[in-house]
């Protein structure tokens, strides 16, 4: 987990240690220019990343770098061997993490290069604060997901048709 200032601070040296990891990055990207998000996206993939998580204001314009980026590379590949990524900037950001830290994991060509994840925080203290937060006491994502997810869809109740949701025995 690192927080840096800019976008363009990312270290040049990630010491993962692995060749390969899962990269979070929470900024508000209203503000970066195409080509900083296009060299960004490009640094990152280079330095190993192989699944990339962009939330915060205008993080879909990343998915957009992203796409192009990835194209670039290889325009044959395909999402499930390939590298992966998901931006959102609508997602709670505790809901976003949790995905991030519990729901991720690499395309089958990545299993074995990959045992790593990176969490960035650019520019905003209140998010590395929240990260290391989650980190530390990640049961608190679990009732903080569900605290949302509650509030979107309202509290679980089975199909009154499935009586094996209900309760009731078979």
């Amino acid at each position: 987990m690192i927080k840096i200032d800019r976008l363009q601070d990312f270290p040049a040296d990630t010491n993962m240690p692995s060749p390969h990891f899962m990269l979070f990055v929470a900024s508000d990207f209203t503000a970066v220019s195409d080509e900083l998000a296009t060299s960004f996206v490009r640094q990152a993939i280079a330095k190993g990343a192989i699944w990339i998580s962009f939330w915060g204001p205008d993080a879909d314009r990343m998915h957009d770098r992203f796409d192009e980026v990835r194209t670039e590379i290889d325009p044959l590949e395909q999402d499930e061997d390939g590298v992966l990524m998901a931006s959102s900037h609508d997602d709670f950001f505790a809901d976003r993490f949790w995905f991030f830290l519990f729901a991720t994991r690499p395309a089958p060509k990545y299993i074995e290069t990959c045992h790593s994840r990176l969490a960035v925080a650019v520019g905003a203290p209140k998010w590395f604060s929240e990260m290391h937060r989650y980190l530390a006491e990640p049961h608190m994502l679990d009732d903080i997901t569900t605290k949302h997810l509650v509030e979107e869809t309202g509290p679980y109740a089975p199909p009154a048709d499935d009586p094996d949701e209900s309760g009731a025995s078979v």
